[in-house]
Protein backbone atom coordinates (compact mmCIF):
# COMPACT_ATOMS: atom_id res chain seq x y z
CA UNK A 1 0.00 0.00 0.00
CA UNK A 2 2.94 2.49 -0.05
CA UNK A 3 4.31 2.75 3.64
CA UNK A 4 5.68 0.03 6.12
CA UNK A 5 6.08 -0.88 9.76
CA UNK A 6 9.09 -2.56 10.67
CA UNK A 7 8.85 -5.54 12.46
CA UNK A 8 11.22 -4.39 14.95
CA UNK A 9 8.77 -1.13 15.62
CA UNK A 10 5.49 -2.89 15.87
CA UNK A 11 3.03 -2.06 18.53
CA UNK A 12 -0.35 -3.14 19.07
CA UNK A 13 -2.03 0.19 19.81
CA UNK A 14 -5.58 -0.87 19.57
CA UNK A 15 -8.07 -3.90 19.46
CA UNK A 16 -12.06 -3.64 19.61
CA UNK A 17 -13.99 -6.52 18.66
CA UNK A 18 -12.02 -8.15 15.56
CA UNK A 19 -10.51 -5.07 14.86
CA UNK A 20 -7.20 -4.03 15.72
CA UNK A 21 -4.62 -1.58 14.63
CA UNK A 22 -0.95 -1.78 15.05
CA UNK A 23 1.67 0.85 14.59
CA UNK A 24 5.63 1.54 14.26
CA UNK A 25 7.87 3.96 12.83
CA UNK A 26 9.96 3.59 9.49
CA UNK A 27 12.24 6.73 9.93
CA UNK A 28 13.59 8.96 13.17
CA UNK A 29 10.06 10.14 13.24
CA UNK A 30 7.50 8.71 10.77
CA UNK A 31 5.14 6.52 12.81
CA UNK A 32 2.05 4.45 10.66
CA UNK A 33 -1.05 2.99 11.51
CA UNK A 34 -2.70 -0.17 10.35
CA UNK A 35 -5.81 -0.60 11.18
CA UNK A 36 -7.17 -4.44 10.44
CA UNK A 37 -11.13 -5.27 10.49
CA UNK A 38 -11.93 -9.11 9.33
CA UNK A 39 -15.66 -9.60 8.81
CA UNK A 40 -17.61 -13.00 8.40
CA UNK A 41 -17.02 -13.63 4.76
CA UNK A 42 -13.36 -14.10 5.29
CA UNK A 43 -12.65 -10.80 3.96
CA UNK A 44 -9.66 -8.20 6.10
CA UNK A 45 -10.33 -4.08 5.27
CA UNK A 46 -6.68 -3.05 5.73
CA UNK A 47 -6.73 1.02 6.01
CA UNK A 48 -3.05 2.64 6.15
CA UNK A 49 -2.46 6.12 7.99
CA UNK A 50 0.49 7.79 7.66
CA UNK A 51 1.83 9.79 10.65
CA UNK A 52 4.57 11.49 12.17
CA UNK A 53 5.75 11.83 16.01
CA UNK A 54 7.44 15.06 14.81
CA UNK A 55 6.98 17.28 17.58
CA UNK A 56 6.49 15.05 20.44
CA UNK A 57 3.09 13.31 19.86
CA UNK A 58 1.79 11.49 16.51
CA UNK A 59 -0.30 13.71 13.90
CA UNK A 60 -1.82 12.60 10.51
CA UNK A 61 0.48 13.54 7.42
CA UNK A 62 -1.82 15.46 5.17
CA UNK A 63 0.52 14.73 2.19
CA UNK A 64 0.04 11.46 2.13
CA UNK A 65 -3.75 10.50 2.49
CA UNK A 66 -5.13 7.50 3.94
CA UNK A 67 -5.56 4.37 1.97
CA UNK A 68 -7.67 1.35 2.15
CA UNK A 69 -7.79 -1.41 0.45
CA UNK A 70 -9.74 -5.13 1.15
CA UNK A 71 -8.20 -8.65 1.10
CA UNK A 72 -9.51 -11.95 1.38
CA UNK A 73 -8.05 -14.41 4.05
Amino acid sequence: MGGEVPPDSTEIISSNGAAITIGGGAGAKEYDKITLTPDADGNVAIQEEFGTLDGGSYSVLDYMPAEDCTTTR
